[in-house]
């Protein structure tokens, strides 16, 4: 399956040259079309396109091609409104033996996803007792500690 919007031999190119997820991943992320795809498309459309590239079992080259790139695409999106359902489907995602899809999905968690994301917080106040051996920081939201992080000190 091809997407119009995106320039395959641009695409075809960079996937050609990668010896590794990470290099995939680096320049497909920044391919013009690509990001554009990615503004212009909502996560559930996204998430639709990609179930009806991999319905049929990639066969040829531009069918992986638009699988890694969809799945990229997704990577960009920065809507965090959108972030439980674009987790939820990379999790799923990583399960498929093909290629490089678990490797790209721990490169986009890694780098594109929050390592802490916590709804609603409207005003966070950091607080630091001070003690003799240790020092901690809890981040509070309404009264309520959401981390607390603790360092010995010695």
């Amino acid at each position: 399956m091809k997407i119009r919007a995106l320039d395959y031999d641009n695409l075809r190119q960079w996937y050609m040259l990668s010896n590794t997820p990470a290099y995939l991943y680096k320049h497909f992320a920044k391919e013009e079309t690509l990001l554009q795809l990615a503004l212009k498309s909502s996560v559930r459309e996204l998430i639709g396109i990609f179930e009806e590239a991999i319905h049929d079992v990639p066969k040829e080259l531009d069918d992986l091609i638009t699988l890694y790139a969809v799945m990229i695409a997704i990577c960009q999106k920065d809507a965090m409104d959108e972030y439980e359902l674009a987790k939820d489907f990379l999790d799923k995602v990583r399960q498929c033996e093909i290629g490089w899809f678990e490797e790209l999905v721990s490169i986009c968690k890694s780098t594109r996803f929050p390592t802490f994301y916590a709804k609603g917080i409207q005003k966070a106040t950091l607080v630091t007792p001070s003690r003799a051996d240790t020092s901690t920081q809890t981040i509070i939201d309404q009264g309520k500690p959401l981390v607390t992080k603790e360092k010995r000190n010695g």
